[in-house]
């Protein structure tokens, strides 16, 4: 009888073991230990409105409590895997009066009627900080808009186009966890006008721990880098409002929005929050009014001249 081959075999069984014990003790056994708890579920309750306007009916919403939920069965779908669940606290009907919403110009343009909806935010009660109001359809070229300033997504039924993406909603939602948007095309927070929402179902990890970091402290949201000072507390589209004792003074914001403008390196009219240093991302929230990631000529304006 040949017992090379038995004792070939003992041997790597020993080698074997060796490697996993080896792989057990290792400091990376630790961390990922820590990684997997760190990575528990955290729920975060949303307040959601299904809107009705008294001056543009084809706006009203047409979902109910059934088809809330299967939306946010679909927004969840994407964000359990980086371990936050939006659970609905609460689902009622919101009617928004003339006087409040005087309905949808021809010339309706995307700033304005972001502005329309934020004057129209109920304010937050329970214990739910965010909230997600839902139409029919956005007249101007939009699925959904986060208004920061007020912690509230605005989502539409059906785009301009008439489709319906839930994962503008998940992008949204981003947003409102201190999200940027990016340059990658297939990362979730994409915000080039050539966006496939088919696509853009991804996250790196610097994201995803800063969503979780968000959720987990309930710390305001807002663009990453830019401390809670610079969340603006004023009326979007206001040129009025409440400042506190560290406002800067006209003369210091006409300098400000100078300085911002001079870093639009590529020349396209905006200034995107990547092309602009950390130190000057301090004023990069106060002046981005649409949440969108970008500023422009007339948000400029806006600050320089309160």
């Amino acid at each position: 009888m040949n017992v090379f081959p038995i004792l070939s075999q003992h041997k790597l069984l020993v080698f074997v073991l060796i490697i996993l014990l080896y792989a057990c003790a290792s400091p990376e056994g630790p961390r990922k230990a820590i990684a997997a708890q760190d990575r528990a579920m955290i729920q975060l309750p949303v307040r959601v409105y299904l809107l009705s306007f008294d001056a543009a009916p084809d706006l009203n919403s047409t979902y109910d409590e059934h088809e809330v939920n299967l939306l946010f069965g679909e927004v969840n779908a994407v964000w359990r895997k980086w371990g936050i669940e939006w659970v609905p606290e609460t689902i009622s009907t919101l009617n928004v009066d003339r006087n409040e919403f005087p309905g949808v110009s021809a010339q309706e343009t995307k700033r304005g009627f972001r502005n329309k909806l934020a004057a129209i935010v109920p304010a937050k009660e329970g214990s739910a900080r965010r909230q997600v109001a839902i139409f029919r359809q956005f007249p101007v070229e939009a699925s959904g808009v986060y208004v920061r300033e007020k912690e509230t997504v605005f989502y539409g039924e059906l785009n301009k186009d008439g489709k319906r993406f839930p994962i503008v909603l998940a992008h949204e939602l981003g947003h409102a966890l201190g999200l940027n948007h990016e340059k990658k095309e297939e990362n979730l927070m994409y915000g080039g006008r050539a966006k496939n929402p088919e696509k853009t179902h991804l996250l790196e990890s610097r994201q995803i721990d800063l969503a979780r970091s968000v959720a987990k402290g309930g710390e305001s949201s807002r663009p990453e880098g830019t401390p809670p000072s610079a969340v603006p507390s004023v009326r979007t589209g206001s040129k009025s409002g409440r400042q506190g004792s560290g406002a800067p003074s006209p003369e210091q914001r006409k300098k400000m929005a100078r300085r911002l403008e001079s870093f639009d390196s590529n020349g396209d009219g905006k200034i995107e929050l990547t092309e602009v240093p950390p130190k000057a991302q301090r004023t990069f929230g106060r002046i981005d009014l649409d949440g969108n990631g970008s500023i422009d000529s007339k948000e400029l304006d806006h600050f320089a001249s309160p």
